[in-house]
């Protein structure tokens, strides 16, 4: 497909590179050329300086030709002008638009929107929050069919009760379907999967488990129960605000403290936090951070729109007594080792950015689509149709290059693979893909 994407900020940069690796026709227009011509050597992309809602700039990008336009520049009104004339002018089937504003997503206004679909990375970063944090020892966690089956990522702990276990013994002990092994990732290089493998003490270790079993699955790899009572948010933008909102929302049994440095700011939040102590000062003063008592806060999660700042902070907080620590990073450069500075869980904002829009880009029969934090690949959830390709072949004999069959629900129900099981219509089917898969999907289905 080719698909146009305007703005080049943390968002647009992200879902650019996926895409290109999934071999569509990227074109990425901004205003400000030296950040292009930086994604130009680093992407096999196409780039374009220029005011993304002016007709000439588009027509140049080749939109009376393109499947989709994608609007994730920071300001809502232009990603509003870019769908607008992407519609009127170019007539382009699909127009996606990010939006901070949450009126425009009222009822009023979304059905005379040019946008077909918008999307809120924001929103979806707080909703992976509040779910990790249920699920508090694990790296990453992502919960499929209505939280009926959940990818995990857990770091394996010494001394607990799969430290050395073979992958045979594992699977003859607990089963195949308990825990679906999907990759398991040592000192940063990945280890086969093979019957005579071991899990050791500090593997990152992903798998697929019933959503019940997630707590049985978690104490196999960690030892200590974790709970969280205190909880500290450092920056109260878009994202810290609306985080600490939805944990007073959800009523969550926490005793939550925000810390701003922006006073204004911190003002205008605490008039609308009711259980929330807001702070307003730098979050590497000490005297503050005692007086929140970071000494005593089971988490801290850094959401600042500055990834140095954000690792700092969670540096500190660890230094400081603090038990888990979540940092956002906006941009990709720190994943290979932020873990070792003192990150428990990495909110990777690139990745559930290109989640946003992966579900809308897919074929039709793709329910959902999830670019994993871990940058392992992507798990998707297809709906078989009576066009599939795979509907009447058994399950377990499918080829899938580069990705596996994980599990499949019918009628709501996840079904046990055996080699008789037959893919029917209207089957989910949970499927996990390295990068670069797009020609397989079109195989499979």
């Amino acid at each position: 497909m080719k698909i146009i994407v305007c703005g080049s900020g943390p968002t647009g940069v992200a879902i650019s590179k996926y895409l290109s690796e999934e071999t569509h026709e990227i074109v990425l227009i901004d205003a400000d050329e030296e950040q292009l011509n930086d994604m130009s050597m680093t992407m096999d992309i196409r780039t374009i300086a220029g005011n993304a809602s002016y007709p000439d700039v588009l027509r140049k990008a080749g939109a009376d030709k393109a499947d989709i336009v994608i609007a994730v520049t920071d300001n809502d009104a232009l990603n509003m002008m870019i769908c607008q004339v992407a519609k009127a002018v170019f007539h382009v089937p699909l127009k996606i638009a990010r939006l901070s504003n949450k009126e425009y997503g009222e009822p009023a206004f979304k059905k005379s929107l040019p946008a077909d679909v918008l999307i809120s990375p924001e929103d979806e970063i707080v909703s992976s929050i509040l779910y990790n944090l249920k699920v508090s020892r694990a790296l990453e966690v992502v919960p499929l069919e209505n939280e009926k089956v959940s990818f995990l990522g857990i770091l394996c702990a010494k001394g607990a009760e799969l430290e050395g276990i073979s992958l045979k013994n594992l699977f003859q002990k607990y089963g195949v379907y308990f825990l679906k092994l999907i990759k398991i990732i040592r000192s940063g290089v990945e280890v086969p999967l093979l019957l005579d493998s071991q899990i050791l003490a500090g593997d990152e270790v992903y798998f697929m488990t019933p959503g019940k079993m997630i707590e049985k699955a978690v104490d196999l790899f960690q030892q200590e129960a974790f709970h969280t009572r205190r909880l500290m948010i450092f920056g109260g933008g878009s994202i810290g605000f609306l985080l600490a909102l939805r944990l007073e929302a959800e009523k969550r049994p926490y005793q939550v403290a925000l810390i701003e440095k922006d006073d204004h700011r911190a003002k205008e939040i605490s008039e609308k936090l009711s259980d929330t102590l807001v702070f307003s000062g730098g979050a590497f003063d000490m005297n503050l951070l005692n007086e929140a008592q970071i000494r005593d806060m089971d988490v801290s999660i850094a959401l600042t729109r500055d990834d140095e700042h954000n690792i700092l902070m969670s540096i500190l907080a660890k230094k400081n007594g603090v038990k888990r620590t979540y940092t956002l990073l906006a941009k990709s450069d720190y994943d290979s080792f932020v873990r070792e500075l003192g990150t428990d869980v990495v909110i990777d904002a690139s990745s559930i950015a290109v989640s946003t829009v992966l579900k809308h880009i897919h074929k039709q029969e793709v329910k959902t689509a999830y670019s994993l934090q871990s940058n392992i690949g992507e798990i998707i959830v297809a709906s078989m149709t009576a066009q599939s390709k795979s509907v009447g072949k058994k399950a377990l004999e499918l080829k899938i290059s580069g990705g596996m069959l994980c599990c499949l629900f019918r009628k709501g129900r996840l079904v046990k693979l055996t080699k008789r099981t037959v893919i029917r219509e209207k089957d989910n089917l949970v499927l996990f893909f390295n990068l670069g898969f797009d020609r397989q999907i079109e195989k499979i289905f």
